[in-house]
């Protein structure tokens, strides 16, 4: 075989070896592509999923937690309706305070339960 025989087929297998090197890279790079698509879309999908899961929580909490409010308040309209003259003493009294931890501790989302009066005179 001749030294130019020899060198061409060597750079044939050169041109070859770097062909499959760039068709390689080409084919990780396209990989890489399409799974960082794959999680990017798969990430999102999770995100709304979590999102639906919070707001039925924070639905639940707030059904709740006005359920309690609710029935606080029908509680004091009826005991303000009892003694129309003395409601200061009613909001202020013993019986409201235990109504009203009775009610807390059945309601474990709230921290606490305000009383907010809309009267004249106060």
């Amino acid at each position: 075989m001749s030294i130019r025989a020899g060198q061409s087929s060597y750079k044939s297998l050169l041109a070859v070896a770097a062909g499959l090197t760039c068709t390689a890279a080409i084919a990780i790079g396209l990989n890489i592509w399409w799974l960082r698509s794959d999680t990017i879309a798969d990430a999102s999908k999770d995100t709304s999923n979590l999102a639906t899961v919070f707001a039925h929580e924070i639905e639940n909490s707030i059904q709740s937690i006005d359920l309690v409010l609710s029935e606080v308040k029908d509680q004091e309209e009826i005991r303000a309706a009892q003694a129309p003259n003395d409601i200061e003493r009613i909001f202020r009294g013993e019986d409201t305070s235990q109504f009203l931890m009775e009610r807390l501790s059945r309601l474990q989302q709230g921290e606490f339960i305000g009383l907010v009066t809309n009267m004249e005179g106060f």
